[in-house]
């Protein structure tokens, strides 16, 4: 069925859908910020275009809660998550397959309650799922399918972890999606041939709404995200010291957390602020939910992040009419046209980003077509309707593959749950 086969009725319901296909995904119970944000949305949208979701969740946390908030179907198998951390990655994934790491029991729990359920496809969302759906899945032969949400580092280990995640991902689904053509581009091999490209849903009109023409702040810039490392406030606060050194006018307004002393990069940039003297310049502002009126109100948006997997920031400030400036490197660098959509700057090159930003606030007319032509970009790539057009063709493929696989293959130990 094409994606114009599909009606939907006057009670938002799913319409000539030949099948409803039923999907469950696979999640750890403690996702949170963008990941969040794409599966509450594609619960929102799913009824409309025949996929039913359930969830199975490794624990029980603020992920479970909010889809259960949703009326999502949610069943928590009280399994055990790998304790990752920065220092010691590849130690956390040992203790994980240890004996009596978790990982074992686990995945024979995954097993329950996937017989229990008998999805059309399983769907992972992160490493941890990606194994234990992907192996649940080819002990019961399920079709799997998995979301990949981040860009792999090709650089760590000389590229042999990109290689060797690669081919992990490949063995255990079907089919990938990436959020970005960024993030396909960073799979190895086979696993990029398997992955194709649906990026995230955003609202226009719901972000619109929330943020009706807001008056602009002359000078005012504006970031939003995480404050942590791999977003590199840094480069923007650089930036504002030599337009200020320069005598332009303007102020730069963070938005985001943690703002307080647990925070070791937060106190790291508060430092950096206090040594440019540039307290009555930058401002943190902490989390603001949601944070549309006020990036409205900037003249610009930066975004410095150079491995950004899809950038739900930066669409949302084209969304809300806010010019944007972002690195030339990660996802936001394929969808904000330079020139057109919004401007680049050379990675992390503050000099770069001071060029670019004091071009653009000198120049009202500039600032008024690129969001203009930000707007159009967004209605065009982001739409929910094509996202979940995407994730049902996919799912689509998977359960008829996996339908014809099981029919040609001879059952073994009881083991298929598939007709």
């Amino acid at each position: 069925m094409s994606d114009s086969d599909w009606h939907v009725d006057s009670n938002g319901e799913a319409a000539n859908f030949k099948d409803i296909l039923r999907v469950t995904v696979i999640l750890t119970g403690n996702e949170n910020f963008g990941i969040a944000r794409f599966l509450l949305n594609q619960w929102t949208e799913s009824r409309r275009f025949g996929i039913q979701f359930g969830y199975v969740c490794l624990q029980h946390g603020i992920m479970t809660d909010a889809l259960q908030s949703a009326g999502a179907d949610v069943t928590v198998c009280h399994g055990v998550v790998p304790q990752l951390s920065r220092l010691w990655p590849v130690l956390a994934w040992m203790l994980w397959f240890a004996p009596f790491g978790g990982f074992w029991s686990t995945l024979s729990k995954v097993i329950h309650e996937l017989r229990a359920i008998a999805p059309d496809v399983v769907y992972t969302q992160n490493l941890p799922g990606h194994l234990l759906g992907g192996l649940a899945g080819r002990r019961l032969h399920l079709g799997t399918m998995g979301q990949i949400h981040g860009s792999l580092n090709e650089k760590r280990m000389l590229g042999l972890t990109r290689r060797m995640v690669s081919v992990l991902l490949y063995a255990l689904f079907a089919r990938g999606i990436a959020i970005s053509n960024y993030v396909r581009q960073t799979l190895w091999g086979p696993a990029r041939r398997k992955t194709e490209v649906v990026y995230n849903s955003v609202d226009v009109r719901a972000i619109q709404d929330a943020a009706p023409r807001a008056s602009k702040v002359p000078g005012r810039l504006v970031m939003v995200g995480r404050l942590v490392p791999l977003k590199k406030f840094e480069t923007a606060i650089e930036a504002v010291l030599i337009l200020t050194r320069q005598g332009v006018s303007c102020s730069l307004d963070i938005i985001g957390g943690p703002v307080d002393v647990s925070n070791g990069y937060f106190m790291r940039l508060k430092r950096l602020v206090e040594e440019s003297g540039l307290k009555d310049r930058v401002s943190f502002w902490g989390v603001l939910s949601p944070p549309y009126l006020h990036v409205a109100s900037a003249e610009v948006f930066i975004s410095c992040a150079t491995i950004e997997g899809f950038g739900y920031a930066v669409v949302e400030a084209m969304a809300c009419g806010t010019p944007v400036v972002v690195a030339d490197a990660g996802a936001p660098a394929e969808y904000v046209v330079d020139g057109c959509s919004g401007l680049q700057f050379r990675s992390d090159d503050p000099s770069s980003l001071a060029r670019r930003l004091k071009g653009l606030l000198g120049n009202s007319d500039q600032r008024v077509r690129i969001a203009a032509a930000a707007r159009e970009q967004v209605e065009k790539l982001f739409p929910p309707d094509q996202h979940m057009a995407g994730i049902r063709r996919t799912a689509e493929a998977v359960a008829a593959r996996t339908r014809l696989w099981n029919r040609t293959q001879p059952r073994t130990q009881g083991e298929s749950i598939q007709s």
